[in-house]
């Protein structure tokens, strides 16, 4: 899920910031995310405990409670040393990761904000 009222909460309604901030933090997420699956199969728990955390707020800042609830649970399941369902909650925090993308996708282009959007992103 994707709520784009708590973004505009934080930023205000101009497309430009909204579209700078979601671009920003789904980059981040799909780079954090691979990061986290090496850890994880390195078993270097603390290392995805610190991507978890480090997401989990940005994520619910802005609006995006799909990631920050995966991100929430794998936090947690490292903090009480409960890691066997870890690699799972990495699958779903990259299906919510996609989930909220689309979002984003699809508020930009409510907002008209797409259309100044980089050939990079």
């Amino acid at each position: 899920m994707f709520d784009p009222s708590k973004l505009e909460l934080l930023i205000g309604p101009a497309p430009d910031a909204q579209r700078h901030v979601l671009e920003k933090l789904v980059e981040e997420l799909r780079a954090a995310l691979p990061a986290m699956q090496q850890a994880c199969q390195e078993n270097q728990w603390q290392v995805v405990q610190n991507y978890a955390h480090k997401y989990r707020g940005t994520s619910a800042v802005v609006g995006a409670s799909s990631c920050a609830e995966v991100l929430g649970l794998l936090e947690h399941a490292i903090i009480v040393s409960e890691t066997q369902p870890v690699p799972q909650l990495l699958a779903s925090l990259n299906e919510a990761i996609a989930n909220f993308e689309h979002a984003v996708i699809v508020h930009l282009q409510t907002l008209g904000a797409l259309n100044e959007r980089s050939d990079n992103h």
